[in-house]
């Protein structure tokens, strides 16, 4: 791997007694961090408060700012919404969303949306995704303030309220305002809604000829719609574009949708672009300093994985045997090249932004998904990859070559990012590294690698009511599959639920995505994450039922 040192850096030396010994594999203690210089306005059991005060975790200084764009300050939000929320908690939670996620989802041009949003105009911005917005940015901002927890529910709802009165008007503020609020309902624990509003958004952009219809379908669309808003379609089609590639391999489920064409519209963020129907140049703002570079480099690779996910899911079929090594092999070829000529403000060092850190997480989760299906046993390292020169360039090898890679990851975003607390959009690594060392039990350091993911997930609890519902599923896999006791699951588990904020009893937490994923394709209904949460308290009597009788026979 040292010749595609982008996607495979060199890898630091990690301990694992000072692994075990970190604040990362116990629950979070807010006051054992550096907190002797807090913020107003955070909650004490914040887990932000480990990452904030006169120095970060790795002794640099650190610098915050209250919000991303200046003009925020200037927010009358009741202009966009019933929600009775104060300007600055809106701004600060829109702020949080501008700065952190929309790096990685980019859905709108964000200069122009905080314009609109600030001057009350509706080219950039509308109600219904002003409150979308805010649903999801209260979701991240409760991590710091418990406060924001209500006025998502309400967001949610009066999001709902305005999706009734606008799905029937194709609009591109209505398409990513209905991903918006397939996200937001991911993150809520609504996991049964999110395909919902993501079909909507997907069908509502095939219908103006932003994605997911061929060229010339969408050439003959895209010459109704008003040319001077070419930039803001663009990122209206990539960012749905991207997010519903990503669902229908990270997240992969029955009624997932795999779209076969890419949007005809430029990247946005990228120089040098044409219209398509014009062959005019496209003029763009500069991007705000907090978006970097990411973004263009994202749509670039989802538009190589849609082939992935293509040929592994669409047709429902088991692709360890539907798709050929050769194939895998070719896609992994064609990431690491692709890779090897990114910017080099977005590949990986000690001081990248957060999102350079996620995006880097997805690449290797995608090679995980990559060579999953050739990880049989005995087929992994029986069968080589003809065109790599090394002796053991085999599935099992580049295989546990990104499992490493995500173990680094993890534990420097852990470790160094506080956005590790309030995003989400990371926590796919999670899932895929715990279920990975779960494969090798064998292997004694499985045991920390998993905590460290499990106890990712006990920081994610109080903003994402769905980190409960996947902790759970990944402790009833670990009792089943390994000799944790269901005392020590037990404890972990009351952990995740301790970091949660209160939620209706009634109010059933959703997960049905993929947990199990090497059962996903035999049994997706047993495999889902939900379906594993909910088997918990089964799995642990049949645990202890079977100890019991088999300390009888010892005696």
């Amino acid at each position: 791997m040292s010749k595609n040192p982008v996607t495979f850096p060199g890898l630091r030396s990690l301990s694992l007694t000072g692994l075990e010994q970190s604040h990362l594999l116990r629950p979070i203690d807010p006051a054992s961090g550096v907190s002797s210089e807090l913020q107003d306005g955070m909650d004490s059991d914040s887990a932000v408060r480990l990452f904030r005060g006169p120095k970060s975790p790795s002794g640099s200084p650190n610098k915050y700012r209250e919000l991303c764009d200046d003009r925020l300050a200037n927010l009358s939000v009741s202009f966009w919404t019933s929600v009775q929320i104060p300007n600055d908690l809106a701004a600060k939670a829109i702020s949080m969303y501008l700065e952190t996620d929309h790096p990685l989802l980019g859905t709108f041009e964000p200069t122009q949306f905080v314009g609109d949003l600030v001057n009350h105009q509706q080219t950039s911005c509308s109600p219904f995704l002003a409150n979308c917005v805010l649903y999801w940015g209260c979701q991240m901002y409760s991590a710091i303030d418990k406060r924001l927890n209500d006025y998502a529910k309400d967001f949610g709802k009066e999001s709902e309220r305005l999706w009734d009165i606008v799905k029937s008007s194709d609009s591109s503020l209505n398409m990513i305002g209905a991903q918006m609020l397939s996200l937001a309902y991911m993150g809520n624990g609504k996991d049964h809604k999110v395909l919902k509003y993501q079909l909507e958004a997907v069908k509502m952009g095939a219908r103006l000829g932003l994605l997911g219809v061929d060229r010339k379908t969408a050439e003959a669309r895209l010459r109704k719609l008003p040319q001077s808003h070419l930039v803001a379609y663009s990122y209206a089609a990539w960012g749905v574009f991207n997010w519903a590639v990503l669902v229908s391999i990270f997240y992969r489920q029955p009624g997932v949708l795999h779209l076969r064409f890419p949007p005809t519209l430029p990247i946005p963020g990228t120089s040098g672009q044409y219209d398509p129907i014009s062959s005019h140049p496209i003029v763009q703002d500069a991007l705000p300093e907090y978006m970097g570079y990411t973004f263009p480099a994202i749509c670039e690779f989802w538009q190589i994985v849609r082939e992935v996910s293509l040929a592994y899911f669409a047709q429902g079929k088991d692709p360890s045997d539907n798709v050929p090594l050769n194939f895998a092999e070719m896609k992994y070829r064609e990431i690491l090249a692709w890779a090897e000529n990114l910017p080099v403000q977005i590949t990986r060092d000690s001081n990248c932004p957060h999102h350079v850190v996620i995006f880097h997480m997805w690449i290797h989760a995608t090679i995980l998904d990559i060579f999953r299906p050739f990880m049989k046993q005995g087929y992994a390292n029986s069968q080589r990859l003809r065109t790599f020169s090394a002796a053991d360039s085999t599935p099992d090898a580049a295989f546990k070559a990104s499992v490493n890679q995500l173990k680094q990851l993890i534990f420097d975003y852990r470790s160094s990012y506080e956005s590790s607390a309030y995003t989400i959009l990371w926590q796919t690594a999670l899932t895929y590294l715990a279920t990975s060392v779960l494969q090798d039990t064998a292997d004694p350091s499985w045991r920390p690698w998993f905590m460290l993911c499990i106890y990712g997930y006990e920081t994610l609890r109080r903003p994402y009511r769905v980190a409960e519902a996947i902790g759970g599923g990944l402790l009833t896999m670990t009792m089943r599959d390994t000799d944790i006791t269901t005392e020590d699951a037990r404890k972990i588990l009351n952990d995740l639920k301790y970091r949660g904020l209160t939620a209706p009893v009634d109010e059933e937490i959703r997960a049905t995505f993929m947990g199990d994923l090497n059962m996903a394709i035999k049994n997706p209904e047993g495999a889902r994450m939900e379906n594993l949460a909910k088997a918990f308290e089964e799995v642990a009597l049949l645990k202890d039922y079977t100890h019991g009788i088999e300390d009888t026979e010892m005696d």
